[in-house]
């Protein structure tokens, strides 16, 4: 059908692309600078563990990507002391409903 939808969209490294919608393109760099910086600020282990769960969810269907994501945030939250969820549940005022 002569589209070329899809072919000859890379663009280098840093460019802004001109066909955003309204004013988006502008703010484009600004707030993906935004977005750098907080996830700079986070705790390297656990921006890592992000990666690493986003990466394997593309090899698998979006329901078993949202298991995986379950079961690995029940693992890190055994490993939380449980001092982390009495302190928690103080600040929320809130009761545990479940063990885990």
């Amino acid at each position: 059908n002569g589209s070329s939808a899809g072919r000859g969209t890379s663009r280098s490294p840093g460019a802004v692309p001109n066909d955003l919608p309204g004013d988006l393109a502008p703010n484009l760099v600004g707030a993906a600078l935004d977005v750098a910086a907080r996830i700079a600020a986070m705790p390297r282990a656990g921006v890592a563990g992000y990666k690493r769960v986003m990466r394997d969810g593309l090899a698998v269907t979006y329901a078993e990507g949202r298991a995986e994501e379950r079961r690995r945030a029940f693992e890190q939250y055994r490993a939380l002391p449980e001092s982390f969820f009495q302190s928690m549940g103080r600040k929320a005022g809130l009761k545990p409903r479940a063990r885990l």
